[in-house]
């Protein structure tokens, strides 16, 4: 049986796969050929592969790194990653979608990739937020682009966010003795767009 952690993935996963991996075969796919869709529950698992216009695009998901992200940059120290997707098309193309939760605070993430994105020659072009949460956009000289979002949050000990509270104050004092227990910490998202040298996805 899939856990809340693993079908929140699924429906994460889904998100790049239906918008860039599907409607691109759609688009480009010329010969009539189908792509595939494989899912390892167990592993927590997701891999795609559809025709287009001169080759396949391709998509990996899961819990952790699983092939060069498009932009040289390092994964925040002490972070976990909760979920991994990538997704690669025969021009070249790499996009990269890291989400992972830190102890740290938004600010401190924020400072942390405002360095990293300086030394990897992006130029910072968006940067919002506050205390409790942090938008930054850094765009290379080549068009690649990593956008940062952290924000504090609330989890519950499977990895999984917190449901909102209740709006009703009196619903909310009732079922305060069946809350269960949550820890706050900031959730970290990057999304990268650029081309990354190795090997092709699942290689």
């Amino acid at each position: 049986m899939a856990t809340p952690r693993l079908n929140r993935l699924m429906r994460t996963a889904a998100v790049p796969l239906l918008a860039g991996l599907m409607l691109a075969a759609c688009d480009g796919n010329s010969g009539g050929e189908t792509g595939i869709y494989e899912q390892d529950l167990e592993a927590g698992t997701i891999t795609a592969r559809a025709p287009v216009e001169g080759g396949e695009a391709t998509m990996l998901s899961g819990p952790a790194i699983a092939a060069p992200l498009p932009i040289a940059i390092p994964i925040l120290p002490g972070a976990e990653v909760t979920l991994a997707t990538h997704v690669a098309s025969p021009e070249g193309l790499r996009i990269a979608l890291v989400e992972m939760t830190s102890d740290q605070s938004p600010a401190e993430v924020a400072a942390f990739y405002r360095n990293a994105t300086a030394e990897a020659g992006l130029n910072p072009a968006l940067d919002l937020g506050g205390e409790d949460a942090v938008t930054y956009i850094a765009i290379g000289p080549d068009r690649s682009r990593i956008t940062m979002h952290a924000a504090r949050a609330l989890f519950l000990e499977d990895g999984t966010r917190a449901p909102p509270p209740p709006e009703d104050e009196e619903e909310e004092g009732e079922n305060a003795d069946d809350a269960p227990e949550t820890r706050s910490a900031t959730a970290v998202q990057l999304y990268i767009i650029g081309k990354a040298e190795g090997p092709a996805l699942g290689s």
